[in-house]
C-alpha cells in the first residue's frame, strides 16, 4: 500500500454508514415481528374488548423492544464512525481574515511548514508551498508544495489567513495528489466521503472546525 493511502482514512458514507442503519431496522423489525403474530393469533381464538387491551399491552412491548435492539444497533455504528482515525488540528489563530481564493493566489509568498487535512490522519510535515493558481470558469483552487504534494479543491468560498497559517473551512471535493498518487474527498453534510473506493466508514466534519490548514513559522 502506497504512503499517500496508508495515511488515509478510508470513507464511504454511503455504503457503510446507510447499510448498516439498514440493518439496525430489520433486526428491529424483526423483533417486533413475533409480538404481532402473536396479538393476531390471540384476537382470532378471543375476539374481545379485554382481549384488545391485552393485545395492544403485548404490541407496546414490541416496540418497546424493537426500539431498545435499534438503539443499541445504531449505537455501535455511530462507535465506529467515532472511533476511526482523524488528524489533530492546530489551534487556530484569532482574528483570522477571510480573503478570496484568487486574492490569495494573487499574494502567496513561500512559506515552509505543515499541511493538515480532514481525512488524512497525519500532517504533511517539512513541506513548501511554491504555487498557487484559482481557476474562476471552474472554482478551482490549486496549490502546490514540494515533495510532489498538490491539492485541487473544489467550492472554496473564502480561505481564512492569519501570520502564521491559513485555513480551508469549507469546499465541495478535494483531490489530494502525492507524485502520482490521488486520493479524493468530498464534503457531503458535515461529512467526508472518499469517492470511488467501498467497505469503508465515515468521518465527520464538525461545523466550525477546519477541513484544511497550513501552519508554518517565520
Amino acid at each position: 500500500m502506497t504512503d499517500l493511502f496508508i495515511k488515509a482514512v478510508r470513507i464511504n458514507f454511503y455504503y457503510f454508514c446507510n447499510m448498516q442503519k439498514t440493518k439496525a431496522i430489520l433486526y428491529s423489525l424483526l423483533t417486533l415481528t413475533p409480538f404481532v403474530v402473536l396479538a393476531f393469533v390471540l384476537y382470532n381464538i378471543v375476539p374481545s374488548t379485554p382481549m384488545l387491551i391485552i393485545i395492544l399491552l403485548i404490541l407496546m412491548a414490541g416496540v418497546i423492544l424493537g426500539y431498545y435492539v435499534y438503539s443499541k444497533n445504531k449505537n455501535e455504528i455511530d462507535n465506529k464512525s467515532n472511533n476511526t482515525k482523524n488528524i489533530q488540528f492546530p489551534d487556530r489563530e484569532k482574528n483570522l481574515l477571510k480573503v478570496y481564493p484568487k486574492a490569495f493566489c494573487d499574494k502567496l509568498e513561500k512559506y515552509t511548514g505543515s499541511l493538515y487535512l480532514l481525512g488524512i490522519d497525519k500532517p504533511f510535515d517539512n513541506i513548501t508551498i511554491v504555487d498557487g493558481r484559482y481557476n474562476a470558469l471552474k472554482d478551482e483552487l490549486t496549490l502546490k508544495y514540494t515533495n510532489g504534494i498538490r491539492t485541487i479543491i473544489t467550492g472554496v468560498k473564502s480561505i481564512a489567513v492569519g501570520y502564521n497559517q491559513f485555513v480551508i473551512y469549507e469546499y465541495d471535493e478535494i483531490s489530494i495528489i502525492k507524485n502520482r498518487e490521488r486520493i479524493s474527498f468530498r464534503h457531503f453534510r458535515n461529512s467526508l466521503v472518499q469517492l470511488e473506493v467501498k467497505d469503508s466508514i465515515e468521518v465527520k466534519a464538525k461545523m466550525s472546525l477546519p477541513l484544511y490548514m497550513f501552519v508554518w513559522e517565520n
